[in-house]
Formats: structure tokens, C-alpha cells, sequence
């Protein structure tokens, strides 16, 4: 035998149906905000890293140019400590 469906049961399961889901889309706005604010900062952070990448860059571009390993290359061994192999 099934129970009857009244209008008093009907209204509170369809109340609790549009709660059920007023919270649901009130939580996935936040949490998409959340990913907002999270992703800007990792574009912030990317955008820093970039421009640290592009100063290395340069950094080793100044250091492996050929007149700068050839100063390099020409010092005395005498001033090129070399830690001694330990047995």
C-alpha cells in the first residue's frame, strides 16, 4: 500500500528539494571563487618566474661569452685550488 501524497508532505519535500540546491550553487560559487583567487596568484608566481628565467638567461649568456671563457680558460693553474682526492 503506498502513502498517500499530500499537499503539506509535497510542499516541504519540494521546500527541501530548493534548499538542497540553494546551498549546492551557493558552495560551488565560493569554490569557484576560491580557484579565482587561487589561479591569479599562480599567475602572479608564473609571471615571477619568468622574469628570473629571462635574468639567468642573461646571467649565462654575460658568463659563456668566448672572450669571458677565454679569460677564464687563461689562468694560471696555480690559482685553480683543486681539492685533493681522498682515499
Amino acid at each position: 500500500m503506498r502513502p498517500k501524497v499530500t499537499l503539506p508532505n509535497l510542499a516541504t519535500t519540494i521546500f527541501i528539494i530548493a534548499l538542497a540546491m540553494a546551498f549546492s550553487r551557493v558552495h560551488i560559487r565560493i569554490q569557484t571563487t576560491m580557484i579565482g583567487y587561487e589561479l591569479g596568484d599562480l599567475k602572479k608566481q608564473e609571471a615571477l618566474l619568468l622574469e628570473e628565467k629571462s635574468e639567468l638567461q642573461l646571467q649565462l649568456a654575460k658568463i659563456t661569452t668566448p672572450q669571458r671563457l677565454k679569460v677564464a680558460s687563461s689562468l694560471a693553474p696555480d690559482t685553480l685550488q683543486h681539492a685533493k682526492p681522498k682515499r
